[in-house]
């Protein structure tokens, strides 16, 4: 038996936090049992209680010698990332938009053209050219603003959710919109396309957010949004809330919060994410980085008090997952109006990181495929105690030399599970 390598310990007053990253397994020791596994990590012949030996191997705290928990990290990566199963897709139908929204990172790449025909049906033709093997295809709609293609969501929707029914393929569909142009004639039109969660962005109280996702023209859009979720939000399963936050607007997020729960809407939940500077697309001077914005955002919700903030910190509780995001998935794309093929939603627009177009699809260049799957900082990251859950953190900003790239912390993550530990005490 040896100790596993992914075992994080943080003192908490008179006792020990012990963390694995890679079994996600949490308990708390006393200054004995914590003295006793000391000994036993620098020597495994060193004998522990038999009871208290059992729950350290239940835990993953304690592995068999034989035991490679990187190998099987890099087993599931390859595993998810190479599953034909499922077919996420994502389709972005026009790269116009009726906003300009200062930190956007397609403001150079603003184009009129709408998907067309022969882009649709390359479309349908690479699923069916996967139909055997898939059993699960999830579509996200997305931009520019995908609402400015209604006619394309609507048409394209038809085809797949028929392409799926006829070969018992599962089917989901999820649209990302800045809420404008969301009436309710096109929420119907969503509705009946299958989109069943719709995510739109919110900046702040109504001032704070026309200054940031102001119409080509200027005028305001928040009464609008905020109008049309009120009368259309029945029509779908969820309407994510995301807010965008920089140094300016992070700490209206509580007012904003409270008013979006003044609309009794019980299928609204609302995030925050912090503004990145995607190549040049922003004044880093407003930028927060990961470990500034995750303290902010712990606050603003023990703030909120409650329910509110058990769920977020509850929901916060770090996980394995293989892959970080699905740049690193094979079977996971993004086709634009034109056909040109992506992997990172951050590249959409950009020719010089398109890997192929979908109407060509024997035409691949596999080379920039594959840049993302291993877009992390190498052996640093692999020899990481946090590394089964941070992944390498995002392949985009590690291409473009982000300095802070890794998801955790010390201080991030013993806030987060000290504060876990608290809420699961007071409910025992």
């Amino acid at each position: 038996m040896k100790v596993s390598r992914y075992n994080i310990f943080y003192r908490m007053d008179n006792e020990w936090i012990a963390y694995n990253s890679f079994s996600n397994s949490l308990a708390v020791l006393g200054e004995e049992n914590y003295r006793e596994f000391s000994k036993f990590e620098k020597n495994n012949n060193y004998l522990l209680d038999e009871e208290f030996l059992k729950k350290l191997q239940q835990g993953g705290y304690i592995v068999e010698d034989d035991c490679d928990e990187l190998q099987l990290i890099e087993y599931e990566k390859q595993a998810e990332r190479f599953n034909q199963s499922t077919l996420s897709l994502t389709i972005a139908p026009t790269l116009n938009c009726n906003f300009r929204c200062a930190y956007c990172y397609e403001k150079e790449r603003y184009e009129n053209e709408v998907m067309g025909e022969d882009v649709q049906n390359s479309i349908i033709d690479l699923i069916e050219s996967k139909k055997e093997d898939l059993k699960q295809l999830a579509i996200a709609w997305y931009g520019g603003e995908p609402l400015l293609a209604i006619e394309v969501v609507e048409s394209l929707s038809e085809n797949l959710k028929a392409l799926c029914t006829t070969n018992n393929i599962g089917y989901s569909a999820v649209i990302v919109t800045n809420g404008y142009l969301l009436t309710d004639v096109y929420a119907q039109k969503l509705q009946k396309a299958g989109i069943t969660s719709v995510q739109i962005t919110l900046d702040g109280l109504e001032e704070r957010h026309n200054k940031k996702r102001p119409l080509k023209n200027g005028e305001g859009t928040y009464r609008r949004i905020i109008d049309n979720i009120k009368s259309n939000a029945h029509y779908f399963d969820e309407i994510l809330i995301r807010v965008n936050c920089d140094s300016e607007n992070i700490t209206e997020y509580t007012n904003l919060y409270n008013e979006i729960k003044a609309l009794k809407l019980n299928n609204i939940k609302m995030y925050a994410s912090p503004i990145r500077d995607f190549d040049g697309c922003y004044s880093c001077g407003g930028c927060i980085d990961k470990a500034e914005f995750k303290e902010l955002e712990s606050g603003i919700y023990k703030s909120l008090g409650g329910e509110i903030y058990k769920r977020f910190i509850l929901d916060k509780y770090p996980v394995r997952g293989a892959n970080y995001c699905g740049a690193q998935i094979n079977n996971s794309l993004i086709v634009a109006a034109d056909g040109k093929m992506y992997k990172c939603w951050g590249d959409v627009g950009n020719t010089n990181r398109t890997f192929g177009n979908v109407c060509d699809i024997n035409k691949v260049d596999v080379n920039k495929c594959i840049y993302y799957f291993n877009a992390y900082k190498g052996e640093d990251c692999k020899q990481c105690s946090y590394y089964p859950i941070c992944s390498g953190g995002c392949p985009h900003e590690n291409r473009i030399g982000k300095a802070d790239v890794c998801e955790y912390n010390e201080k991030i993550l013993n806030d987060y599970l000290e504060e876990i530990v608290k809420y699961k005490r007071k409910k025992a």
